[in-house]
């Protein structure tokens, strides 16, 4: 279950700096390392890596940011930054949701880092839904479908009022997100029903048709996901991503993703330890 609240008062209160977040009024900022992952879990598939990296470039936040090299991409190749701490939350009490990323390089113009949310919509205790939030369809010039297994996705614009529509994805450069006000696209877990022309939904939106929607865990890791490749994106791609925000019931915990002083890095930012 979900367990945030004890997890932010042991971050303030203990004592050994390196392990400790800074409380900043409700914001808490949460240094994530290798070695220190705060509930952050690495899930690779194919020849997709994840490292911590300085740079690229000046991060949002210190000199750090998570890296995904995900060379060869499609069904069930992609690489995944997952975070087990918020099973069980529900959705309703996110007010806040947000993150940065920065593209080096990629085949499509489109791809960037995505945040995927593994979510039981119906109540019954078992994950039904993943819901995307993809930076490919926060603007509305950039509406391009996926080419899929099942056929070509490609979620449909609506007049949803609550979406904030938002910039263009852009290589070589840090960009914000806004999830919590961005556009969303759903995806059935049950392959028999796979909907290939989904609304772009408003997380309020979402929320409303689904008032007793919970983030939950999987078999293979947590509900809560910062991934690159799979089914949406192009090979050979390089990112980052950093300044994870989400924000329960007005306390907000930002991730902060950091490389560790043992750990030897190129200066292209690419982990050589990993890559």
């Amino acid at each position: 279950m979900f367990t945030n609240t004890t997890y932010f008062f042991k971050q303030v209160f203990v004592p050994v700096f390196v392990l400790c977040s800074t409380s900043i009024l409700s914001q808490s900022i949460v240094t994530v390392t290798n070695r220190y992952p705060h509930g952050w879990a690495k899930e690779e598939q194919c020849l997709g890596k994840i490292g911590y990296a300085t740079g690229p470039l000046k991060p949002p936040l210190q000199k750090g940011s998570l890296e995904f090299y995900a060379p060869v991409n499609g069904h069930a190749r992609f690489v995944r930054m997952r975070n087990s701490d918020y099973s069980g939350l529900l959705m309703a009490s996110i007010t806040q949701l947000s993150y940065a990323t920065f593209v080096q390089k990629a085949d499509s113009k489109l791809d960037a880092p995505f945040i995927v949310l593994q979510v039981d919509a119906d109540g019954d205790g078992t994950a039904d839904t993943h819901m995307f939030f993809d930076p490919r369809f926060q603007n509305t010039d950039d509406t391009t479908g996926i080419p899929t297994k099942y056929g070509w996705f490609n979620p449909k614009d609506t007049n949803d009022k609550a979406i904030k529509w938002q910039h263009r994805v852009r290589q070589n450069v840090w960009q914000t997100w806004d999830a919590l006000n961005g556009a969303w696209v759903t995806w059935s877990l049950d392959d028999k029903t796979a909907n290939m022309s989904p609304p772009l939904y408003s997380l309020s939106n979402f929320i409303a048709r689904h008032p007793n929607a919970r983030i939950v865990n999987g078999k293979n890791g947590g509900g809560v996901r910062l991934q690159a490749g799979g089914i949406p994106m192009a090979d050979h791609f390089i990112g980052n991503a950093d300044a994870f925000t989400i924000g329960i019931n007005g306390k907000t915990t930002v991730y902060d993703f950091e490389l560790e002083m043992d750990t030897p890095y190129s200066k292209t930012g690419i982990n050589k330890r990993l890559f």
